[in-house]
């Protein structure tokens, strides 16, 4: 079902436009075909079943010609700003990102911060998962509707055996013959609960007729009834009525196809009506049909997959008006220049739409040009480094972007997944392949998937497998280290003080010799050599854990930019690809609380001063603007505690799901509820 989502999600626009496209055209034919209800009506047909042949080929992926319909790329990773649900953390409440990655371009490495918190929703999903809502209410109102019919055949009884001569004497004057009116009679049934005639079926039509009709009195209108109805079983118009109802849950939603399905319900009671006439004239037929309409209870509408006579009172009278001031007779059947014309002109209608508009073939299907094939090798070769994105992964709406090498077995390695085959295959092949897989493993059942290499960078294969993270880990600057690790943040902070500081007293004019400004070259020194000393530690524990990470097998091998020793705060919870350190939020949150009584307090002793003539106005102003500030910053802090709570409660879901098959530990689950029940008591103490 969620593929089937993706899919009307990615491609429903071009499917609107396609069936719109097929639809106006059958309007556009109807309107030439005004004096012919039976042409109005194969068209509207035909039109409908063009549009759900054409939905079939455009799903299928094949080549057209054209211009290819262009899908928006993918919203692309952005840098962490420390920010939940659209929500701005504070500075200080923020430990470290979720993930990083090191985006390696042949021979240069740019290190990215690859958590992108999307902050809006994609309304496309949602029209999708509305369009699918309403396909099956539909199906089940159709089902339910048959299987009502049904229900009210099985229980009907057979006709009179008057009836039923007057029905064959009607075909045998309709066929000059009656060798076969027995075989391709329609079976006539009486049914208690019925308030007017319907014709149902296919194969085997059969006429429901109302108990009433069967009275003495009512013998003429009788006669009419059954007349009409096998005009529409002449005329095979149940299959044109279950056409429309096989295309009502993909078209429900299009008025095209309700306006194409009422003007063929008009023209086919306009035949029925022209046939019926024919046999006891124009004036006994409207007159024992209006009889019949004015004593009938009025209803909506026939039984699903039924066809009534008087399905609507408006269109009744009317066709009524129209049978009597027409002069000739309606044609029954289309000729044959028709016939051919309009399957001939629906076949080409189709065939021009399939050729130019539907899915196309993923880039890989097809055959690149030559001079594609001579500049770069699109196929996944052994020790390539790609960079997956995938969706979900670290988190509810977080996008990480990591460095995978492809090992000499020509595999790569992913977390809780395993190995996946990749040597041979193309980026849309392996990028299927792994989407699929997570969504075997019911780990991230949407998550969508993207790879790029700009270039093949090819990994020496006498390095290892190891080989190219551990150097890309050796050129980590300390400005790109203090990007993924907190504790390095607040040295370079720190640096940037003092350097300030040092800017500042160079513009006074203070030499070296200065005991002020020596002091303030001293700690920057210090700090530098702090910083310098940090990153070559963080830098080796880095490289230590790729080390273990390639002689352990199984184990996935990108840049895991993990905290050094004593990074991690205490307390902290990942929240939406942030870190929160739960105790200084916890903290922050009853100070704002505080803050918020203190500036009551003096707001009310303010107030009552003011009464005094005690305090001026702008005193006031500023309590009552300290007041404000207050609130906002709490406010603030409980919308982030909220957000934190309900990322805190997926991550628990999804911890406890990973335990139960055996890829997360115990301690690992018991984590991730104490953070969210951590959460919870924070979200409790700020109401």
């Amino acid at each position: 079902m969620s593929g089937a989502i993706a899919f009307l999600a990615e491609h429903g626009l071009m499917l609107l436009s396609g069936v719109t496209a097929l639809l106006l055209a059958g309007v556009a034919v109807t309107g030439l075909a005004r004096r012919s209800p039976v042409v109005r009506q194969r068209v509207c047909e035909l039109s409908v079943g063009a549009g759900m042949v054409w939905l079939v080929l455009a799903c299928v992926p094949m080549p057209r010609v054209g211009f290819p319909v262009r899908v928006p790329e993918a919203p692309r990773a952005v840098e962490a700003r420390g920010a939940v649900g659209g929500v701005e953390i504070p500075e200080e409440l923020i430990v470290r990102p979720r993930a990083g990655v090191a985006a390696v371009h042949a021979n240069r490495v740019e290190p990215v911060v690859a958590v992108a918190v999307r902050s809006e929703l994609d309304v496309r999903i949602w029209i999708a998962r509305a369009f699918v809502a309403g396909a099956m209410a539909c199906a089940a109102w159709l089902v339910l509707g048959q299987v009502l019919l049904w229900r009210m055949i099985w229980r009907s009884a057979s006709a009179p055996e008057a009836v039923v001569r007057m029905v064959d004497a009607r075909l045998r004057v309709g066929r000059r013959t009656s060798t076969s009116s027995v075989e391709s009679r329609p079976a006539v049934r009486v049914s208690v609960g019925l308030s007017r005639p319907v014709t149902c079926g296919v194969w085997r039509p059969t006429i429901l007729l109302p108990e009433s009709l069967l009275r003495d009195e009512n013998r003429a209108q009788l006669r009419q009834v059954l007349l009409h109805e096998l005009g529409h079983v002449q005329q095979g118009d149940g299959w044109g009525g279950l056409l429309f109802c096989v295309a009502m849950p993909l078209f429900y939603w299009h008025p095209l196809y309700w306006w194409l399905r009422q003007c063929s319900n008009l023209a086919r009671e306009l035949v029925a009506d022209d046939w019926a006439a024919r046999a006891d004239g124009k004036e006994a037929y409207v007159s024992e049909l209006v009889a019949l309409a004015r004593t009938t209870v009025a209803r909506v509408c026939a039984p699903v997959g039924g066809i009534g006579i008087l399905q609507s009172r408006s269109h009744f009278y009317r066709r009524m008006r129209m049978l009597l001031q027409r002069n000739n007779p309606l044609a029954t059947r289309c000729s044959t220049a028709c016939r051919a014309a309009l399957v001939v002109g629906t076949i080409i209608a189709v065939m021009g739409m399939a050729t130019m508009v539907g899915v196309r073939p993923a880039r890989a299907q097809s055959a690149p040009p030559a001079a594609e094939k001579g500049a770069a090798d699109q196929t996944i070769g052994s020790h390539d480094v790609l960079h997956i994105t995938m969706t979900d992964s670290a988190g509810p709406g977080a996008e990480s972007v990591v460095m995978y090498p492809v090992n000499e077995k020509g595999n790569v390695v992913l977390p809780l997944v395993g190995s996946v085959k990749a040597v041979g295959l193309t980026r849309e092949e392996l990028e299927k392949a792994i989407a699929q897989l997570y969504r075997d493993k019911n780990l991230s059942p949407s998550s969508p998937v993207s790879i790029k290499f700009i270039e093949k960078g090819q990994m020496p294969a006498a390095a290892g497998a190891g080989a190219a993270p551990r150097q890309a880990i050796e050129k980590f600057t300390t400005d790109q280290i203090s990007m993924v690790d907190p504790l390095m943040r607040k040295m370079k902070a720190e640096r940037d003080v003092i350097a300030a500081r040092v800017e500042e007293l160079t513009a006074k004019g203070l030499g070296d010799d200065q005991p002020e400004m020596a002091k303030a070259q001293d700690e920057l020194a210090v700090a530098e050599r702090k910083m310098k000393a940090y990153s070559r530690e963080w830098r080796d524990m880095q490289t230590r854990l790729q080390k273990d990470a390639v002689q352990r097998p199984g184990t996935a091998v990108p840049i895991p930019l993990l905290p050094a020793p004593g990074a991690q705060a205490q307390g902290a919870a990942a929240v939406g690809g942030v870190q929160l350190d739960l105790v200084n939020l916890a903290n922050t949150v009853v100070d704002a609380m505080g803050a918020v009584r203190l500036a009551k307090l003096k707001v009310a002793a303010s107030q009552r001063m003011k009464e005094n003539q005690a305090i001026s106005d702008l005193e006031q102003a500023t309590n009552e603007s300290n007041l404000q500030t207050a609130e906002k910053r709490l406010e603030l802090l409980k919308r982030i505690a909220s957000i934190a709570l309900e990322g805190a409660t997926v991550d628990a879901k999804r911890a406890e799901q990973l335990y139960k098959q055996g890829v997360e530990s115990a301690q690992a689950l018991s984590e991730a509820t104490s953070k969210m029940k951590m959460l919870e008591l924070i979200v409790k103490g700020a109401q």
